[in-house]
């Protein structure tokens, strides 16, 4: 295990955003650390490198990067945060 931060299972809902804000998608938040999270992002065509992560539970939105994918999971590891705005 590579990774500097222990990670914390959880089932959050999430959205995916990129293009903008133009094009959205559901997923599942499977784990998420500070520094990154494990999704799951069933009927999602395939999500671009870098996209901006929003966790309405959590009230914060993540500038995620793509680090692995296999089918419907995709690990992200996050370049910044902020608070959700309301």
């Amino acid at each position: 295990d590579r990774r500097h931060h222990p990670r914390r299972r959880s089932f959050l809902g999430a959205r995916v955003v990129f293009a903008g804000g133009f094009q959205t998608y559901e997923c599942l938040v499977l784990n998420l650390s500070d520094a990154g999270a494990e999704l799951h992002a069933a009927g999602s065509p395939c999500l671009p490198d870098v996209f901006d992560l929003e966790v309405p539970l959590r009230k914060k939105s993540f500038r995620a990067r793509v680090c692995w994918r296999k089918a419907e999971w995709v690990g992200v590891e996050f370049i910044e945060s902020s608070l959700l705005r309301a």
